[in-house]
């Protein structure tokens, strides 16, 4: 049966390696078009190319026709200590849509299907100016089963082997707050 929204018919959503040159210029040109706008400049980081290198980095992207609307980035942390979530962005023509729940709810499966251990997924949710979490990623979020746990400044302090970054969230260096959310699936333990 076909799903239809408030845009008209409900979007593709399909997970891929960031290593797909289509896939990862799809991701460029949603988070781009997203940089435009002063209101988003705030929450959106700006894709770091060495992405495309990572070999666990996987995006999911939704898609209405032949157009992406919303993207979310997936990799394994350096170490194997967990995974994470992060540049969750839906174009500004298809918010409220539920889109972005949907693309959290797909990483995450994909997550879960590759069966990491630990099966831990840490996910980054901007802080808007008034201090509170972004609300439209933090409901994607907290749909999915995640819990905010702290907030943090983030700071690379480090590139990895693989260029995965290390952070430091002791910094007050005028960084863009974060929350972080994470999530333990039931029985997952650690």
């Amino acid at each position: 049966m076909t799903q239809h929204t408030p845009g008209g018919i409900a979007p593709r959503i399909e997970t891929t390696t960031a290593a797909k040159p289509t896939a990862f210029a799809a991701f460029q040109r949603i988070v781009a078009e997203a940089l435009l706008h002063p209101d988003d400049q705030r929450l959106v980081l700006a894709p770091d190319p060495a992405l495309q290198a990572e070999p666990t980095a996987r995006l999911t992207l939704a898609y209405r026709g032949q157009d992406a609307i919303g993207c979310i980035v997936s990799f394994r942390d350096p170490n194997g200590c967990l995974t994470w979530l992060t540049t969750l962005v839906v174009a500004r023509t298809a918010r409220g849509q539920g889109i972005g729940k949907r693309l959290v709810a797909e990483a995450v499966a994909d997550c879960d299907a590759r069966a990491w251990v630990p099966p831990v997924i840490a996910a980054t949710i901007r802080i808007l100016e008034d201090g509170t979490p972004n609300h439209a990623s933090a409901a994607a979020f907290l749909a999915a089963g995640f819990v905010v746990a702290s907030r943090l400044r983030p700071r690379i302090v480090d590139i990895g082997p693989r260029g995965a970054a290390l952070w430091d969230s002791a910094a007050d260096d005028g960084s863009i707050l974060q929350a972080l959310a994470i999530r333990v699936p039931a029985g997952g333990g650690l």
